[in-house]
């Protein structure tokens, strides 16, 4: 023999059939700008860094040059007996090869990061493509179990509030 059912409130399962889908549509909104911020991290590796740090390895490098043709112009200059100091041509020579060297190992970074980002966006949308696989099988299935279950119990209320 079937129990009677103990609902005490079909307006409480209505409630959380809404709640499950309002859940479902944050979810989405949430996945989608979670992948475009992705995106925008890709992005900002694979074209904007890896195009700024070449061209700044190149305009640090012309840097270098000047600086080095600055000291040798100093070191030439005749004018006295003592070979002049060029105190300040050699700071901006060492100064443009700590940028020179700075730049270059930016551009090393940017290769190993776009590397590392790779790997871990290709993880991430496998994890990603779970919880979306979850939303687009699941989640409906379930919203459809709660409609079934929130028709067939207006319908045994109906029945029991007619022969009552």
């Amino acid at each position: 023999m079937a129990t009677p059912a103990n609902v005490r409130s079909i307006e409480a399962i209505e409630q959380f059939r809404a709640s499950v889908a309002d859940v479902d549509h944050y979810l989405r909104n949430v996945l989608t700008q979670f992948d475009l911020e992705l995106r925008r991290a890709i992005e900002w590796i694979d074209i904007e860094m890896a195009t700024y740090w070449p061209k700044q390895v190149r305009l640090a490098s012309d840097r270098l040059s000047e600086a080095l043709n600055e000291l040798e112009r100093c070191q030439l200059r005749v004018g006295s007996d003592e070979r002049p100091a060029c105190y300040e041509q050699k700071k901006a020579v060492e100064r443009a090869k700590r940028r020179w060297r700075l730049c270059e190992e930016k551009v090393r970074l940017v290769r190993t990061w776009r590397i590392k980002l790779r790997q871990e966006l290709t993880e991430v949308e496998a994890k990603l493509g779970r919880v979306t696989n979850f939303l687009d099988a699941d989640t409906p299935r379930a919203l459809a179990e709660l409609d079934r279950m929130i028709l067939a119990l207006h319908q045994y209320a109906q029945l029991a509030g007619g022969e009552g």
